[in-house]
């Protein structure tokens, strides 16, 4: 049995050409034993807004990622759709005491943006595998497989 969690930033995965394709490209190859999970966030925040790129991705009503989520065959139950765009970090003062130092970077690896991405691929990658297991308690059977899909 395979399990595919899709997860991550919501940007262009309401797109009828991206929730298509990865239906027909890899959900539809493991039928008939696949279950899908969806664990995305509707804002982003990791592109840049300067007017000269505009490279960051509008925020997607929820309605639109709960049907692309059908279509791939996720159940209700196995759908969580956060507003981000940033999961929380750690507030001990040890922490703070490097966001600050990271407020004033210019390198990105240095930088917040590159932190809050960081902590919002982890933040993901845990809320599908705890969607994963709770699937695995209630048929009392583990998955073979699970592939994780950004």
């Amino acid at each position: 049995s395979v399990a595919v969690c899709v997860h991550g930033t919501a940007r262009s995965f309401a797109h009828v050409l991206v929730y298509r394709s990865q239906k027909e490209n890899l959900i539809n190859a493991f039928l008939p034993d696949v279950k899908v999970f969806v664990h995305i966030t509707r804002k982003d925040a990791r592109g840049d807004p300067s007017p000269q790129f505009s490279a960051v991705f509008e925020d997607v009503p929820e309605n639109e990622l709960r049907g692309a989520a059908e279509y791939l065959g996720a159940k209700p139950q196995d759908i969580r759709i956060l507003e981000g765009p940033n999961s929380d970090l750690p507030t001990c003062q040890s922490y703070q005491e490097n966001f600050e130092k990271r407020k004033h970077k210019t390198s990105h690896v240095e930088s917040m943006a590159h932190l809050n991405s960081l902590a919002g691929q982890l933040s993901h990658r845990e809320g599908c595998m705890a969607l994963i297991r709770t699937e695995e308690q209630r048929a009392r059977r583990k998955f073979s497989v699970v592939i994780m899909v950004r």
